[in-house]
């Protein structure tokens, strides 16, 4: 349903209508996207409940499931993972990225984007090259209700975010990461099995 959330949001919304730009996520999603917003928390809110009502479960910067790399991190669930390293995220022309870390002053952004696999970030003091290839979806359904906070999009694609139950683990417990278009043929990263879909919910930490 997902596909009619083309109309933007009315004042009353818990989202604040972005000022209109020549914004590329409006070529796609017509009124309802934008590749610039925030600051904002991420939330994973299961696809069988109901988004016009609640946030999900936070998430936050977790050790990388994909890279044995110190510098690159994976998307958990603070269940799994309850340390905060960037408190707050923004869309900036299409890239996803972690505000500035205060007490260490390194930056955070969303790279390489692969079906399959895990969402990934890179983590350095250095400029970050994010992947730009984010929107963020804002609107109303005509099933009736409008989403509380906007949702995270693949270009147009909200749909194909999933939890995953990682082979990596944290504290003796496996990370429940965010996996895009996961898949029974990625058998390095994650359960298969255990992946169930979500929808990534930006939560406004400010108003917009």
């Amino acid at each position: 349903m997902f596909k009619y959330f083309l109309t933007i949001l009315a004042a009353t919304s818990a989202l604040a209508r972005p000022p209109r730009t020549n914004d590329r996520c409006q070529a796609s999603l017509g009124g309802g996207g934008f590749s610039n917003v925030g600051p904002f928390t991420l939330a994973a809110v299961n696809q069988t409940r109901e988004v016009s009502q609640r946030a999900g479960v936070p998430l936050h910067l977790s050790p990388s499931v994909s890279r044995n790399d110190s510098e690159y991190r994976s998307i958990a669930t603070n269940k799994a993972y309850p340390y905060i390293e960037f408190p707050e995220f923004r869309l900036v022309d299409g890239g996803l990225i972690g505000v500035n870390n205060a007490s260490t002053g390194v930056g955070a952004a969303a790279v390489d984007v692969d079906a399959g696999h895990a969402l990934t970030f890179q983590v350095s003091h250095n400029k970050l090259l994010p992947d730009r290839v984010f929107c963020a979806v804002v609107g109303t359904s005509p099933a009736g209700g409008n989403p509380i906070y906007p949702l995270l999009a693949v270009e147009d694609d909200v749909q194909n975010f999933t939890l995953c139950k990682a082979h990596a683990r944290a504290d003796g417990a496996p990370l429940d990461v965010v996996v895009y278009k996961a898949s029974a043929n990625v058998t390095d990263e994650y359960d298969h099995e255990s992946c169930y879909g979500v929808y990534i919910q930006l939560v406004p930490t400010q108003p917009y």
